[in-house]
C-alpha cells in the first residue's frame, strides 16, 4: 500500500510540473510582438496620455499630468518612438528625436540632445540591432532621426540589465539630404532584422539593417518624383503607401527577401484636401485614408479595397457635424481602427474606435466615438514602435526541495 501511495504522489508531482511548464510557455513567449502594446503620445496642456493594450483586446488610457514623473518631459505633439523590453513588455526607452528617456522617464546615460526635426510628423524610429533574452548580455538599438538640416541621423543605444545608455557619439550625417519622413519595418527573413524606408536623391530607399555594424548594411532604391511626408506599410501584402506634400498617394511593391522596391503607381485621392493619416486593416485587404477639407476644416475618413473598387466615405459613428480635423489613423494590435481627431471648436484631441474595420458592409461597423472620455490626447500623430525581436523562450525546471527517490519519505 505504501508503494502505491508513493507512486501516486510521484505521478501527481510529474503532472504538476508538466502543467507548470505548459502554463509557463505562453507567459515566457509573450514578449515577442509586445513592442506595439504601449502607445505613448506627445504633449500639450494639460499633459499627455498613453494607451496600454492587454489580453482579450482590452485597451486602457492613462492621463499623465505635467506634475507626474512621466508627464514632465517635453516631447511635442508629433511622433514619439518607443522601445519595449521584449522579454517583459515594459517600456524600455522613448524619444521624439530630441532627448531620449528611459522607462523610468529619466534621461538615458550619456544622452545628448539629438537635435532632430521634432516638428516633422514622422521623423524618428527605433530599430533593434542585437538582442539576447538574458538581461546581463548587452542589447543594441539604433535611433534614426531626421536632423534640423534635413539629413538622416543615427544614435546607437545599449541596454544591459535594463540600464539604458547612449553608445558612442551621434552621427548627424549618416545619410545626407533625406526627405522629411522615415519608416521602419521588420524583416521577416532575418531574426531581429529590419528595413528603414527613407527618401534621398530622387529615390525611395530601403536600408537593410542586420546586426550592430552600420557599415555592413545594404540598401536598394526606386526612383520617386517627390519626397514622402508620410510612409506606411502593409505587412500582409508587402506594399508601401506614401503621400507627398501635394497629397499624391503612391503604392509601391516591396520584396523583403531581396529588399527591392518596384511597381510604383499612383492611387487616386479620395477627396480634395490634406491627407491626415493612412493605415491598412489588419488583414491587409483595406487601405484607410483621412482627408481634411482646406476650406471647412472638416475631416473625412475613407476606405479603399485593395482588391479593386473605388473609395467609400466612412462616417465616424454619429459625430455631428463631424471632426474638425482627423489628425491620424492607426490599426492597433487588437485589429481595431483608432482615429485621432479634434472636437470642432474646442481644440481638444480625442480618439474614436472602430471595432471591425475589416467588415465588408459599412452598415455593420461598430463605432465608439469617444473611446476614452475625459482624456485630451493632445498629440497630432500616433506613436511609432521599435522593430520586433525574435527569440526562442527557454524553460528551466528546478525540482522541488527534498529527495524524491522511492525510498525517501513522501515530502507533502
Amino acid at each position: 500500500m505504501k508503494h502505491t501511495y508513493r507512486s501516486l504522489h510521484h505521478a501527481f508531482e510529474r503532472a504538476f510540473w508538466a502543467l507548470l511548464l505548459f502554463m509557463s510557455l505562453p507567459f515566457l513567449a509573450q514578449g515577442q510582438g509586445v513592442n506595439r502594446n504601449i502607445w505613448l503620445f506627445g504633449d500639450c496642456e494639460p499633459g499627455r496620455a498613453f494607451l496600454s493594450f492587454g489580453a482579450n483586446d482590452a485597451v486602457s488610457a492613462v492621463p499623465l499630468g505635467p506634475n507626474t514623473v512621466a508627464g514632465r518631459q517635453v516631447l511635442g505633439p508629433n511622433t514619439v518612438a518607443t522601445a519595449i523590453n521584449q522579454a517583459t513588455g515594459n517600456l524600455l526607452f522613448y524619444t521624439n528625436g530630441g532627448f531620449v528617456y528611459d522607462g523610468n522617464h529619466s534621461l538615458i546615460g550619456g544622452a545628448v540632445n539629438l537635435g532632430g526635426a521634432t516638428g516633422n510628423l514622422q521623423a524618428v524610429a527605433i530599430a533593434v540591432g542585437e538582442f539576447d533574452v538574458d538581461p546581463a548580455i548587452p542589447d543594441s538599438y539604433f535611433i534614426f532621426y531626421i536632423t534640423q538640416s534635413g539629413d538622416l541621423g543615427l544614435q546607437q543605444v545599449g541596454v544591459t540589465n535594463n540600464d539604458v545608455a547612449a553608445v558612442g557619439a551621434q552621427d548627424n550625417n549618416f545619410r545626407s539630404g533625406v526627405g522629411p519622413a522615415i519608416k521602419l519595418i521588420d524583416n521577416p527573413n532575418v531574426d531581429n532584422g529590419s528595413f528603414l524606408f527613407y527618401y534621398s536623391g530622387g529615390n525611395l530607399v530601403a536600408l537593410d539593417i542586420q546586426g550592430a555594424t552600420p557599415a555592413s548594411w545594404t540598401e536598394e532604391t526606386l526612383p520617386l518624383a517627390n519626397a514622402p511626408v508620410q510612409i506606411r506599410f502593409n505587412e500582409e501584402t508587402n506594399q508601401v503607401i506614401v503621400v507627398d506634400a501635394n497629397n499624391q498617394l503612391t503604392l509601391i511593391d516591396f520584396d523583403p527577401a531581396t529588399g527591392q522596391l518596384s511597381n510604383a503607381r499612383a492611387v487616386a485621392s479620395p477627396g480634395a484636401g490634406e491627407v491626415g493619416g493612412m493605415t491598412f486593416s489588419a488583414d491587409g485587404d483595406f487601405l484607410f485614408v483621412s482627408v481634411t477639407n482646406p476650406t471647412t476644416g472638416q475631416g473625412t475618413l475613407h476606405r479603399l479595397s485593395l482588391g479593386g473598387g473605388s473609395w467609400s466615405t466612412v462616417p465616424i459613428g454619429d459625430v455631428t457635424p463631424g471632426p474638425e480635423a482627423i489628425l491620424d489613423i492607426r490599426v492597433g494590435p487588437n485589429g481595431r481602427l483608432y482615429v485621432l481627431y479634434e472636437i470642432p471648436g474646442s481644440g481638444r484631441v480625442k480618439i474614436a474606435e472602430l471595432e471591425n474595420p475589416e467588415e465588408p458592409l459599412q452598415a455593420d461597423f461598430i463605432w465608439e466615438v469617444d473611446r476614452f472620455p475625459g482624456i485630451d490626447f493632445c498629440a497630432r500623430m500616433f506613436p511609432t514602435f521599435s522593430t520586433t525581436v525574435t527569440f526562442t523562450p527557454t524553460v528551466q525546471i528546478i525540482a522541488p526541495p527534498g529527495n524524491l527517490c522511492p525510498d525517501s519519505p513522501v515530502p507533502w
